[in-house]
């Protein structure tokens, strides 16, 4: 099934948006099975999804314990449907969210600059495992020092990584001046994104979801849990 990455877009929205609104875990609960269920349809392979999100994961995991039972869990809930919504995007490419945002009336800036920050998020993660594989070259073993020593050798790393993208981010804009970027006020689009028959579907189940939401917040209220 093909869909239109302005539909994943609106889907990534409603579900954080409500996600942050969910006043306990029922809510939570629901709110998770549903996004779980939409992000399934839209294409999301999960495993492969916790797989890249592991570390968000496990922070989520450690907070949820600090907190205690019931908070817990429900902060716990709440990052799950986040990070499970915004699993909704690496289902369609930078160039097709670039062009989502075009037609949702975003200036082109404003959306190439979105769709180049995100490519960077796994340039960083490239340089932070080459500088961490370079300290292991050296005989330091990260995972075996103790806490303290671990900040200082993750500060040690952090540093030239986010310089070696600095410098990527350069050669991008020199790249960009000497392509003429911005030269013309109007662009053409050679991808011509149109709703189809799946796109309609999602939008009807969003809106019984948000319909569900309200009719259970205006009419029951939170569930008292937590």
């Amino acid at each position: 099934m093909k869909f239109d990455p302005r539909t994943k877009l609106l889907a990534i929205a409603v579900l954080t948006a409500l996600a942050v609104l969910a006043p306990d875990i029922i809510y939570l609960a629901g709110g998770l099975a549903f996004t779980l269920t939409l992000a399934l349809m839209l294409g999301v392979n999960l495993w492969t999804a916790i797989i890249r999100l592991r570390y968000f994961i496990l922070a989520a995991i450690i907070i949820a314990a600090v907190q205690g039972l019931l908070p817990g869990t429900a902060f716990f809930l709440r990052m799950s449907i986040i990070l499970a919504a915004s699993s909704i995007a690496i289902t369609s490419g930078a160039s097709e969210m670039k062009d989502a945002l075009i037609k949702l009336k975003f200036p082109y800036e404003i959306a190439f600059m979105v769709v180049t920050a995100l490519r960077f998020f796994p340039l960083l993660r490239e340089e932070l495992s080459n500088r961490i594989k370079a300290v292991a070259a050296r005989g330091v073993d990260i995972r075996k020092l103790r806490l303290s020593q671990k900040f200082k050798a993750y500060a040690y790393v952090l540093s030239p990584a986010v310089v070696g993208c600095v410098i990527k981010s350069r050669a991008l804009a020199h790249a960009m001046t000497a392509r003429a970027f911005r030269a013309y006020n109007t662009r053409t689009m050679y991808r011509q994104l149109k709703f189809g028959l799946y796109d309609y579907i999602i939008f009807f189940l969003l809106i019984a979801y948000i319909t569900a939401f309200i009719t259970l917040y205006f009419t029951i209220g939170r569930f008292n849990l937590i």
